[in-house]
Order: structure tokens, then C-alpha cells, then sequence
């Protein structure tokens, strides 16, 4: 992501819509976090949608959480006692859309809970 950010910064890109991760502007040790900064220090605006889990991520054919669901009856997320959140994908890709086309999303960020 890195060398994309600085291509497109260096091509005259204006705006950048990224999709990270809940947590990424305090959790240094994950990649997102990086990308983050370096989108902030770049000459474009950026709209950042930092999400939760996926809904997708629990469909028993294509995930772990689905068959421990399906299996267990369990759900395993490192939330601790903690609560998350679950978003649809599709409702990303919506609100990502929206920020590419409106400029009142620029410098903003967002997060699913």
C-alpha cells in the first residue's frame, strides 16, 4: 500500500478513500496503522472508514466463524468481555462510493461502532 500511496500522491491524486481497521490509529504494530499515517502525510484529503467485523465473515461455507457458529454455538472474536460490532460489506463499498463523489467527506474518518 505504501508505494501505491506515494505513486498516487506524486500522480496528482486529490482524494483517497481507505479502508482500514477499528483501532488502527492506536495500535501502532498493525500494518493499517502505517498506511494511515502515511495517508495523512501526503498531500491529499482522504476519507478513512476504519471497520469492524465483516457480516460475511460469518457464513459457515467460507469462514472459522461461521463453523463455530454452525458447530459450537460460539462466536470467537478478540473483543475480550468487550462488545464489536458486524457490518455488511456492501455497506462499505455504498459509503465508500458516497466519499469518492461528495467533498464533504474529505478528511474524515468514520468507524462501525
Amino acid at each position: 500500500m505504501l508505494p501505491f500511496l506515494r505513486a498516487a500522491d506524486r500522480a496528482g491524486c486529490r482524494h483517497v478513500v481507505y479502508v482500514s481497521v477499528f483501532g488502527a490509529d492506536k495500535a501502532a504494530f498493525i500494518p493499517h496503522h502505517e498506511v494511515e499515517q502515511q495517508l495523512f502525510a501526503s498531500t491529499m484529503s482522504a476519507t478513512v472508514l476504519r471497520c469492524g467485523f465483516f457480516m460475511q465473515n460469518l457464513h459457515r461455507q467460507i469462514s472459522t466463524h461461521g463453523v463455530d457458529i454452525a458447530e459450537r454455538g460460539e462466536l470467537f472474536i478478540p473483543a475480550g468481555r468487550g462488545r464489536t460490532t458486524f457490518i455488511v460489506a456492501r455497506d462499505v463499498a455504498t459509503v465508500a462510493g458516497d466519499a469518492l463523489l461528495r467533498a464533504r467527506h474529505q478528511h474524515a474518518t468514520a468507524c462501525t461502532t
